[in-house]
């Protein structure tokens, strides 16, 4: 059932709370609760999430196995689609060397499937990955925030079945808080990082009147 079938208008109500007030419905009160929503995550770049079989491990340092051509009429694989593979699996990992966040060594990686040596490479952190890794137990790091760049537009606030206050809302976003590596890392090959930064999105947002003021939940997020 969607939010807006459920909720008995009590605009009038909220408007006596007063227009320059918190609680009254307004696209600079939902841009703040929608943004403090957004703020409790960030951006994710996330170098192995594509990836096949070839990441050894959930952490850093983290071995990425080198894929080898194997002969074969069925079933087998061509030096051509090794080199591909290997591109797409080293890639990513390879631009965030260049961008300062991560260090790499050649050498035997753990294979992820046999558990024995296999040639590879290792990833490990430097200080400035530290800082910019999402959680000590990934991979991936921390791009910027996405933050509002305009509610375009809400529903008239009303009661909920659970006789809490809603209002539905519409937004466009952008990145911000973008950090410099992250061109450095596009530039050398991170797959869609630099797209992902540039794009304006469009986003949903369920807004609850709380005696904070209003606090929302986002409902959907998607690129123009």
């Amino acid at each position: 059932m969607q939010l807006r079938s459920v909720l008995i208008p009590t605009t009038a109500a909220l408007l006596l709370a007063g227009c320059g007030s918190s609680t009254s419905p307004s696209k600079s009160n939902f841009a703040k609760a929608i943004n403090t929503a957004l703020a409790k995550d960030c951006i994710v770049a996330n170098p192995s999430a594509n990836m096949s079989m070839a990441v050894t491990g959930h952490q850093y340092p983290v071995g990425v196995q080198e894929e080898k051509a194997v002969p074969g009429m069925f079933g087998g694989t061509s030096q051509a689609d090794a080199d591909k593979q290997n591109a797409a699996n080293f890639g990513p990992f390879d631009a965030l060397v260049k961008a300062g966040l991560l260090t790499v060594t050649t050498g035997q990686v753990q294979d992820p499937i046999f558990h024995k040596p296999a040639p590879g490479k290792t990833y490990s952190l430097t200080p400035a990955g530290e800082k910019a890794l999402r959680n000590k137990d990934g991979l991936a790091f921390c791009a910027g925030h996405w933050q509002v760049k305009e509610v375009t537009n809400f529903t008239e606030p009303g009661k909920a079945f659970t006789g809490a206050t809603m209002s539905e809302a519409r937004f466009t976003y952008e990145a911000a808080d973008v950090p410099q590596w992250v061109k450095v890392a596009a530039d050398a090959g991170f797959p869609n990082l630099q797209q992902t930064v540039g794009t304006l999105g469009k986003g949903r947002a369920d807004l609850t009147l709380t005696n904070n003021g209003w606090e929302a939940g986002i409902a959907s997020m998607n690129a123009q």
